[in-house]
């Protein structure tokens, strides 16, 4: 049954005359996959990462020295990173959807000291 609704959902959500019969899974997906790397090229595990779209702020969770945020959350974002002995830096990243998930972006800042 929920299958059927998953399709309907589907259906509805593209036309009739477009439905791919998709099925949407239950996964969550970040849609920012940060890493902050020193000039060096050495991981740098204790930044803090934070992204701002419009008035939607929030600091990427940290996990194996990569920052994971915008959660099943289109956007333009401006993704911060920041650590103390380096200079901020700031870049813009948009993250897409289709129509059942973000379509993750993932990129690489780079401080200097």
């Amino acid at each position: 049954m929920r299958a059927l609704l998953a399709i309907a959902a589907c259906c509805t959500a593209v036309g009739l005359a477009g439905c791919t019969n998709k099925l949407c899974t239950a996964i969550f997906i970040s849609g920012l996959n940060i890493t902050v790397k020193d000039r060096a090229g050495s991981a740098i595990c204790d930044a803090t990462v934070t992204a701002v779209d419009g008035s939607h702020t929030e600091t990427l969770t940290p996990g194996d020295c990569t920052y994971h945020g915008a959660g099943e959350r289109p956007g333009d974002y401006t993704v911060t990173a920041s650590k103390v002995g380096f200079q901020d830096k700031r870049i813009d990243v948009s993250v897409g959807a289709d129509e059942c998930h973000v379509t993750p972006e993932s990129r690489e800042i780079v401080l200097d000291p």
